[in-house]
């Protein structure tokens, strides 16, 4: 049983922009958190271009037909399920109550 293009595509660019959109979830978030002074505007700014890009590409993925929407939300979601695992992961292992 093979499974269609269409669904590998959907699902791997899905993948894709899950972990660019995580990441840069954690990009601005750290840098707010490790910054002296918050310039709120600066944050308000770099979430705006964040989402506004992110919905644009994926807007014109879908809209133009280049991957299978049902794949593509399950790829993203995943990216975003593995992330947050992978980072809680990581912080109960440096956490002081787990040596």
């Amino acid at each position: 049983m093979t499974i269609d293009s269409r669904i590998w595509q959907g699902v791997l660019a899905g993948l894709a922009f899950g972990a660019v959109n995580f990441w840069l979830l954690i990009r601005i978030v750290r840098g707010m958190v490790e910054s002296q002074k918050i310039k709120p505007w600066k944050t308000f700014l770099s979430f705006a271009v964040k989402i506004a890009l992110l919905a644009l590409t994926i807007g014109l993925l879908l809209k133009k037909g280049y991957v299978s929407p049902l794949p593509f939300i399950a790829g993203f979601t995943v990216s975003l399920v593995l992330g947050v695992a992978v980072i809680a992961l990581k912080t109960s292992k440096n956490s002081p109550e787990n040596p």
